[in-house]
């Protein structure tokens, strides 16, 4: 819910330059290396936005959505809880 008006801001973007293309990247926050359980979570970050977007009336050529797993933290050794709370995003990247 925190995140609607990001969303929503996006999402007008989108519709008033029709000629971009965005690649919704998925990234988590797990200890060690990548695993199957991280890749699911950051694909499903990422495909939930894609979901908003085609829902709200994006085309959906328009959108690549891959998630990242763990493998490109903001913060490599987080030793603050805010540390860790940036390495769960979801990236817009433009194409």
């Amino acid at each position: 819910p925190s995140s609607i008006p990001k969303l929503k801001r996006l999402n007008d973007f989108l519709a008033l330059n029709s000629h971009i293309n965005i690649e919704i990247q998925g990234h988590v926050f797990l200890l060690g290396d990548n695993n199957f359980m991280a890749q699911r979570i950051s694909e499903a970050r990422a495909k939930r936005v894609t979901k908003y977007l085609i829902d709200h009336g994006i085309d959906k050529s328009r959108i690549q959505s891959v998630g990242y797993g763990n493998t490109k933290p903001i913060y490599a050794n987080p030793k603050f809880f805010y540390e860790e709370q940036c390495n769960r995003r979801v990236e817009i990247k433009i194409k």
